[in-house]
Formats: structure tokens, sequence, C-alpha cells
């Protein structure tokens, strides 16, 4: 009976820790947005740029997924979703200290772009692992 209690308490801690991982990645993303009017007054850059480097970081996301899910296939989920946020981490750090809109534009659309697509796996793993 006890190993059984243990199983779950297993099974609801990954979902917990999936759960984390999910909102840091995806509630800071879509959070981003929000910072369209303090960014582009502050470094006086228009919204149009703005907006650019946030539709490449998606569009880099999208493109990256499959790769990174190939990745993902042969060293393990863990390492590539560290990495992933590792990138993400650098990308966040370059587009705070971008002096330029293309620097902008590289450190969101390429930079946390790949750095996003790591937590996405759950979308391209499959939903059980292959016996053989």
């Amino acid at each position: 009976m006890e190993q059984h209690a243990m199983s779950w308490k297993t099974r609801w801690l990954l979902v917990v820790a999936g759960g984390v991982v999910m909102g840091a990645a995806l509630g800071i993303r879509n959070v981003q947005q929000l910072y369209l009017l303090p960014v582009t007054l502050d470094c006086g850059w228009s919204r149009e740029a703005f907006s650019l480097a946030m539709a490449l970081q998606n569009l880099i996301r999208g493109l990256a997924q499959p790769f990174t899910a190939i990745v993902a296939d042969r060293f393990g989920s863990a390492k590539v979703i560290f990495l992933g946020a590792l990138a993400y981490a650098l990308g966040l750090f370059l587009m705070a200290h971008s002096a330029t809109t293309t620097e902008f534009t590289l450190a969101s659309g390429r930079v946390v772009g790949i750095g996003l697509s790591a937590p996405d796996l759950w979308r391209t793993q499959p939903a059980r692992p292959d016996p053989a």
C-alpha cells in the first residue's frame, strides 16, 4: 500500500514540475508584449521594430521545435529543457542590454525563440514511450 502511495506522490511531483516549467516559459513569453510601450518609449524605437522581434521569436520557436525534439530524443528531455532555459535567460539578458533594434530582434528572435522551443517538447513527444 505504501509503494502505491509513493507512486502517486511521484506522479503529482512530475505534474507540478511540468506546470512550473511551462508556466515559467509561457508566462514570461506572453507578458513580453506588455513591455511594448515602456521599451519603445525608453529606447526610442518604433512599435513595428518591437513587434517584428516578437513575431520572429514566435516563428523561430515553431521552426526550432522539431530540432529540439530530435536532440531531446538523443540526449534526454531534461538536458534539452535545461539548455533551453539557459538560452532563454541569455536571450532575456541580451534583450535587456540591446542598444539597437537589430540587437533586440536577434536576441529576442533567435536566442529567446530557440530557448522557448525546449519547454514545448510535450507537443512533439509521444504520449507514451515506445517499449522497443
